[in-house]
């Protein structure tokens, strides 16, 4: 596998630009990360997660803000995202991915430094790491549903931001995983926020409910997207905290006709059809839900036509 890696890279504007230069591009086994990277030694850095479908990446300026946002709110230097999308290009190139579907992982830290808590001092490079790896479609789980599990949102309150500490979401996913459920969902003082690595949502009589994009929780661009699509369909969106009783009590009494599905760049739009030990509905993929996979995927064919 080919990726990029430039831990010499000291941004001195937010023009500056990435340097796409060959000797950045290297074998993964290749690549030597300082053991003093404030990413290793502090979680010091942020992440971001974009999909090519048959080589072509999707909704790039998208995560690319997002993208730049999480730069500033952590007070990385600034250079201009944009940039980033050769090196991408690149990489799908270089590990045979121009007709596939990809994964493309972006991470960037704010460098090597001796570890003091406070910033190095101006002019220490960051450390840029990026790889470009297939990915398969989940088209089964897709169409069948999944399950999923309820956990204590234990994080820190500034979920909003793409930053790689994640032990929070390690320890809920693999307590995901021990109970054979594909996701696990926080709960935060009785409120459902968004998965470990995805954003919830559940639709209630028709109304499609989702969490507030603020600090709680991570502003998915495909959440971005489903917002709009319902908007096109006519779904009303009501973006308010779930209470987790009430959605569990309304699935158990079958009083109003439920949905749940989690939402992501690699997830995509994936059902939920089990909360728990709870199946939702008669364990299918709703309706709307269903609509609302048929037009993304009609987004994903006329982005990239």
């Amino acid at each position: 596998m080919i990726v990029y890696f430039n831990d010499r890279f000291t941004p001195e504007t937010e023009a500056a630009e990435i340097p796409v230069s060959n000797q950045w591009f290297m074998p993964k086994d290749e690549v030597r990360i300082s053991p003093d990277d404030r990413g290793f030694t502090f979680g010091d850095g942020i992440y971001e997660v974009l999909k090519a479908y048959s080589g072509r990446l999707f909704e790039t300026s998208k995560h690319l803000a997002r993208l730049e946002r999480s730069l500033t709110a952590i007070r990385l230097p600034g250079f201009n995202p944009q940039s980033l999308v050769p090196v991408m290009q690149v990489l799908l190139e270089r590990n045979n991915l121009t007709a596939k579907d990809a994964k493309i992982y972006i991470q960037i830290t704010r460098g090597d430094a001796p570890r003091d808590h406070a910033f190095p001092g101006a002019g220490t490079p960051v450390t840029i790491f990026i790889t470009a790896t297939p990915v398969k479609p989940k088209t089964d789980l897709i169409q069948t549903g999944v399950k999923a599990i309820l956990v204590n949102d234990n994080r820190w309150m500034l979920c909003d931001i793409k930053q790689i500490g994640l032990l929070s979401g390690v320890l809920a996913n693999q307590e995901a995983k021990e109970a054979e459920a594909y996701e696990a969902l926080f709960v935060r003082d009785g409120f459902i926020t968004e998965g470990t690595h995805t954003n919830f949502c559940a639709i209630i009589d028709g109304k499609l409910h989702t969490h507030p994009a603020n600090n709680l929780i991570l502003p998915g661009v495909t959440r971005a997207i489903v917002i709009d699509i319902c908007q096109a369909l006519n779904i009303p969106v009501i973006e308010e905290p779930i209470a987790a009783d009430d959605l569990l009590q309304q699935i158990d009494n079958g009083s109003s006709p439920v949905e749940a599905l989690v939402l992501g760049t690699i997830t995509e739009i994936m059902p939920i059809i089990q909360i728990g030990d709870q199946v939702i509905g008669d364990g299918q993929p709703g309706k709307i839900t269903n609509q609302i996979q048929q037009q993304f995927s009609k987004l994903i064919h006329k982005k990239l036509s």
